[in-house]
């Protein structure tokens, strides 16, 4: 386990909040919807920008820490959380940004299907409200009539 002053450093890098184990809020934050996953992690980052990851992931590669990274969503698994890590929480990431123009969506880590669908009826699909997505494998699947997204995906961040 990570020294508890070794972890507060972090803090100091980042725009968004570090939650640690003696934070009043710490067992609200490492609670996931499956009640049965029970993980201690050394600290929660909740990042408020590209800036806050990379500094998150460094600290972690220079501390030999394990990482779990937790979107906006939820993993019944328990998959966004680990023993004595580092929790990467994106949920304050959640910007969607429709761009009429050119007919794309940049999406940030955080966001929920919900918050992910376009915005504007230009952009919008038939099947729309069938989406399923699964960013730890990187696929899409609206529907057997569209087919997967990977093929539209430009670039990821």
């Amino acid at each position: 386990m990570i020294a508890e002053e070794t972890i507060s450093q972090l803090a100091t890098s980042l725009r968004g909040r570090l939650v640690e184990p003696h934070d009043a809020e710490y067992d609200a934050s490492r609670r996931v919807h499956n009640g049965m996953i029970h993980k201690h992690p050394a600290g929660i980052a909740y990042c408020a920008d590209v800036a806050d990851v990379m500094a998150c992931v460094n600290y972690a590669r220079e501390h030999h820490l394990l990482v779990a990274v937790r979107g906006g969503g939820h993993s019944a698994a328990g998959m966004g959380l680990c023993d004595d890590g580092l929790v990467i929480d994106l949920s304050q990431m959640n910007g969607v940004y429709v761009d009429p123009n050119t007919k794309t969506v940049r999406v940030e880590g955080g966001c929920t299907l919900g918050q992910a669908r376009p915005r504007d009826a230009r952009l919008r699909r038939p099947s729309a409200q069938r989406h399923r997505l699964d960013h730890r494998r990187g696929r899409h699947y609206p529907g057997r009539r569209v087919g997967p997204l990977h093929p539209q995906v430009r670039a990821v961040d």
